[in-house]
């Protein structure tokens, strides 16, 4: 529910506080729009999204090893949309 910029340095900020070797979890919808608003549980809220092979090079670069990902479909009812969740289960090492 960040804008690009600030899930960026929100990784950035993330890499500085973590004490090698840590792990930690990314979730994110799969997509490529920046803090588009959408309707979730009758109120409206932003997300951003990365194409998958993007946010991955984003975390590779920063030095985060993924170690696992997975991508899973979900749909909260008939009315809306399916979407894909991406989640990485990453290392980071100095």
């Amino acid at each position: 529910m960040l804008r690009r910029d600030c899930i960026e340095s929100t990784l950035q900020k993330l890499k500085v506080m973590l004490q090698p070797p840590s792990y930690f979890i990314l979730s994110m919808v799969e997509g490529d729009f920046d803090y588009k608003e959408i309707p979730f549980l009758g109120q409206s809220l932003h997300v951003s999204a990365y194409p998958r092979d993007v946010i991955a090079r984003q975390l590779e670069n920063l030095s985060f090893t993924i170690l696992d990902s997975h991508a899973v479909q979900f749909q909260a009812n008939e009315h809306t949309p399916t979407e894909t969740q991406l989640f990485f289960f990453c290392q980071y090492q100095k």
